[in-house]
């Protein structure tokens, strides 16, 4: 319904007003009509992009923004709503291994987190990557921002993907003729990196 359907089917029960055209209690209907179903479309707009589940490309977007998700363009619709979803249900007092590992799925990162209590160290082993990063540096930058800062974290990356070899500098075959299987740079990628 629009704004004078509205307005008309809350008006004919009262049975005061002619409301059959031509006249100018419906001339005057038409006209607030006009200016009223801008707003209830802007207000339409406003309520789909209030929610990550509902949001259009550009609300979504914004989600991205708000929660340091940076551009996720290149990602599946989906994946990027749950992206948005993670990022917005961490809270201050998440950091725990539940806690830390939703921060990284909020990051698009799939990761088991083993605790080192002696050390203080936490070793992040990562299956898979949602999110939309230039290379694994940068994915590891961005994981890194939400991790605890005291602790020492190791960082074990059980996936490598095109976009990873090409940041490295390499192409498949480049890639093959190292000598490392590919297992080799699924676990230890192109160098070893600890951040402390």
């Amino acid at each position: 319904m629009n704004c004078y359907e509205n307005m008309a089917a809350l008006m004919r029960p009262l049975g005061l007003y002619d409301l059959r055209g031509g006249t100018l209690v419906d001339a005057e209907l038409r006209a607030y009509a006009c200016a009223l179903q801008a707003l209830a479309d802007a207000q339409d707009a406003m309520l789909a992009d209030a929610l990550p589940q509902t949001a259009t490309a550009d609300g979504l977007a914004g989600f991205e923004a708000l929660y340091g998700l940076g551009s996720q363009q290149s990602v599946e619709e989906g994946a990027r709503r749950d992206m948005a979803l993670y990022a917005g249900a961490v809270q201050w007092r998440d950091f725990n291994v539940a806690g830390v590992t939703k921060s990284l799925g909020a990051l698009g990162a799939s990761a088991k987190i083993t605790e080192f209590y002696a050390p203080e160290e936490i070793q992040v082993e990562i299956d898979g990557c949602r999110g939309a990063y230039p290379g694994r540096d940068a994915m590891l930058d961005s994981l890194s921002r939400v991790l605890p800062a005291h602790l020492a974290v190791k960082y074990l990356v059980r996936f490598t993907s095109f976009d990873m070899l090409d940041q490295a500098g390499l192409n498949f075959d480049q890639a093959d003729a190292s000598g490392r299987s590919f297992d080799g740079w699924e676990t230890y990628g192109y160098s070893e990196r600890e951040d402390v």
